[in-house]
């Protein structure tokens, strides 16, 4: 996120990371010191900031350390939008979100880092197409942004994207909305003492003012952001303020003071090589000089207006940013797609396995099911034998037992025949 620290308090932690640097460290803590002071000095050094997260990015990508790689793209797209390559800007913008995405899915990079880097970078994405004059891709991104930050319940990540948000209400010309949205964003920059953002927000309200007609209230803003910013060393932001206030003096038919104000934004803009201030200060003076016949000076500087024009906006520049915001969305939809094919493919894997599990059951229980009715069938068998052989011996015993009746039958009715016999010649005999 672009914004800034108290001056002092600005100083007195970049010498303290300097002094962390002087030491041994661990190569993790190093990338993290060298990401985090490139972070504080971008707005009054924006070279030295780029300089210090190359050097993070090397060593990051060195020890194959995932956050200080991400962490490090968003701070060398964050110097090249304050120097105003945009093309740059967005693409290490782009790369750095993509590398959070990446790193909270694969759980390489914990939630709450995760977050902050995805919301730094969907705001500072924002702002760049902002710049480049697509308010409806800006208020996409900076929505996306904001939801974050309620989601984590981070304040300054809340300020910023109100305060964005405001820009676009400010460019649909809803003035009272816009600056609704700024003194919302300011309030919650003082009480966090988020001094850089603060001022920005001050100023905002200081162009609604200027566009109302309010000069008053125009001037009295953008001096209060001048003051903050001043604390801060915000030379690229002083500029632009300097260029503001010449319009307001411009406006008042005060020439002198407005092209007075207009050197002193073009001078800040050179000492930060910033392409955007250069082109709006170039402009300004050729208007102011225009304005008061000096129309040799006025060409110069429109035409050295039209180089930083052209070098800051071009179509070659929006077509790439288009097809960089195409690409970025087509791959996390590829991304997204690949994912899902994965998990169907995990699901029906597991089915697979389940079905072969099933199958397997379903052969052992009917094998059993064989097994027990091949035993049956041997059972019933031989029980059908044993009962042929008992009915066998039955009829055996049986016919025995009639054979023998038979015979006792026989034997009786000779006893009989016998003791008639024997009656008969007892009687004979006494006759006789």
């Amino acid at each position: 996120m672009f914004g800034g620290e108290n001056l002092y308090a600005q100083s007195k932690k970049a010498d303290s990371l300097k002094n962390i640097l002087r030491g041994t460290l661990h190569d993790t803590t190093r990338c993290d010191v060298l990401n985090r002071l490139s972070s504080i000095v971008y707005a009054s050094n924006p070279d030295t900031s780029l300089e210090l997260a190359r050097q993070a990015l090397d060593l990051s990508e060195k020890i194959d350390y995932l956050k200080g790689v991400a962490s490090a793209n968003n701070n060398i797209g964050i110097g090249h939008y304050v120097k105003g390559n945009y093309k740059l800007a967005i693409d290490f913008n782009f790369k750095s979100l993509e590398l959070f995405e990446n790193g909270l899915r694969d759980g390489k990079i914990n939630s709450a880092d995760a977050k902050l880097g995805m919301g730094d970078a969907y705001n500072n994405i924002g702002n760049i197409y902002y710049r480049q004059g697509d308010a409806s891709t800006a208020l996409e991104n900076y929505t996306k942004s904001l939801k974050i930050w309620f989601e984590t319940g981070n304040k300054k990540g809340i300020a910023s994207a109100s305060n964005n948000i405001g820009n676009i209400h400010a460019g649909n010309g809803e003035y009272d909305k816009a600056i609704d949205f700024y003194f919302k964003a300011a309030d919650i920059n003082s009480q966090i003492g988020n001094t850089g953002w603060q001022s920005n927000n001050l100023m905002n309200v200081g162009e609604i003012y200027f566009m109302k007609g309010d000069m008053a209230h125009a001037h009295e803003f953008y001096g209060k952001s001048m003051k903050l910013k001043e604390t801060i060393n915000d030379k690229s932001g002083m500029a632009m303020l300097h260029v503001n206030i010449s319009g307001l003096f411009l406006r008042e038919k005060k020439a002198a003071e407005a092209r007075k104000e207009a050197l002193n934004g073009l001078s800040l803009a050179r000492s930060v090589s910033a392409k955007p201030q250069l082109r709006d200060a170039y402009k300004q003076l050729a208007v102011i000089d225009s304005t008061t016949g000096d129309y040799k000076s006025a060409f110069r500087y429109h035409e050295l207006y039209s180089v930083y024009k052209d070098s800051v906006m071009n179509d070659q520049t929006n077509q790439a940013i288009l097809k960089k915001q195409l690409q970025h969305d087509y791959e996390k939809k590829e991304a997204q797609n690949k994912a899902e094919q994965e998990k169907q493919l995990a699901v029906a894997e597991v089915e697979k396995k389940q079905q072969r599990l099933v199958l397997i059951l379903i052969s052992c229980v009917l094998g059993l099911v064989a097994v027990f009715a091949v035993f049956v069938a041997r059972s019933l068998s031989l029980t059908r034998k044993q009962k042929k052989i008992i009915e066998g011996k039955q009829k055996e015993i049986l016919d025995s037992i009639h054979y023998a009746k038979r015979i006792q039958t026989a034997l009786i009715t000779s006893e009989k025949d016998i003791s008639k016999a024997l009656q008969k010649r007892a009687k004979q005999s006494i006759s006789s």
